[in-house]
């Protein structure tokens, strides 16, 4: 409502300058008509003032134009920042999952294009991104190895990583309804989930799994898994949504043993 307001006002400005121009041009085409320039020397004082009070309003409609520039880029960057955003109760998430392939500081994120290089760049504890099975450009998000969303820079900036607070706040913020939580952030379009879920705050939380910790390689069908940050350094934590549990909840995952590729849903900060 706000964005569509800060619109109509801006239409409106712009409306109302291009009568004020187009009056103006009018009546000196009529002035003109009636008593041109040069014609008689009396005349030509009138004249040079018109041809003044012509450059002026140039000169003010240039501002007005560049006013209304400004206030339509502002528009624009603030509709596109709403659209990205889905406010559930007292937070604000991401609207999608995270696809970004450098840190907010610009440095680059390896991309992992096959198995082999995953684990590769895993032994090296060098962060690293990919794509999950054959959503060959990452359609749903990307999928992040510890090394990456464990980060304070990955998530870009104004954003975080959400960690095991987070979810209780979130949980809390529902009350008594908690308990059915996953059904209100799950996506309620057809062949998403066994169980469609609500969606109340458009979130559209699919199950397109994660990426196994061993040969198995891929998990999808029935859950989601996306990274959060944890309190304890020799684990990491996991948020997860399935169709068998109402509720979101934490997993505590062994850094050393679990090479997951994780998606990422960011909170405001």
């Amino acid at each position: 409502m706000v964005v569509l307001r800060e619109f109509n006002i801006f239409f409106m400005r712009l409306i109302l300058v291009f009568l004020t121009f187009s009056f103006f041009i009018s009546a000196q085409k009529k002035k003109e008509k009636t008593n041109p320039c040069g014609m008689q020397l009396q005349e030509f004082s009138s004249c040079n003032e018109s041809v003044k009070a012509y450059k002026d309003s140039l000169k003010k409609l240039e501002n007005e134009i560049n006013i209304l520039n400004k206030t339509a880029d502002s528009l624009t960057k603030f509709a596109k920042q709403k659209q990205n955003e889905r406010q559930v109760k007292t937070q604000v998430w991401a609207a999608e999952n995270l696809k970004v392939s450098t840190f907010n500081q610009e440095e680059k994120i390896a991309f992992a294009p096959n198995r082999k290089e995953w684990d590769s760049l895993f032994a090296k504890q060098i962060p690293a991104y990919c794509f999950f099975d054959k959503d060959t450009i990452g359609n749903n998000g990307y999928l992040y190895n510890y090394y990456a969303f464990s980060s304070p820079n990955l998530a870009p900036k104004g954003w975080r990583i959400p960690n095991q607070n987070d979810i209780l706040q979130l949980n809390k913020n529902l009350g008594k309804d908690s308990v059915h939580s996953a059904n209100y952030f799950k996506s309620n379009e057809l062949n998403s989930w066994n169980n469609v879920g609500l969606d109340l705050f458009n979130l559209s939380i699919k199950p397109f799994g994660f990426r196994l910790s061993d040969s198995k390689e891929w998990y999808s069908g029935s859950k989601i898994f996306f990274a959060a940050q944890s309190t304890n350094r020799s684990k990491f934590s996991v948020i997860v949504l399935t169709d068998f549990n109402e509720d979101i909840f934490i997993l505590e995952k062994d850094i050393a043993v679990e090479n997951y590729g994780l998606y990422v849903r960011c909170i405001k900060q």
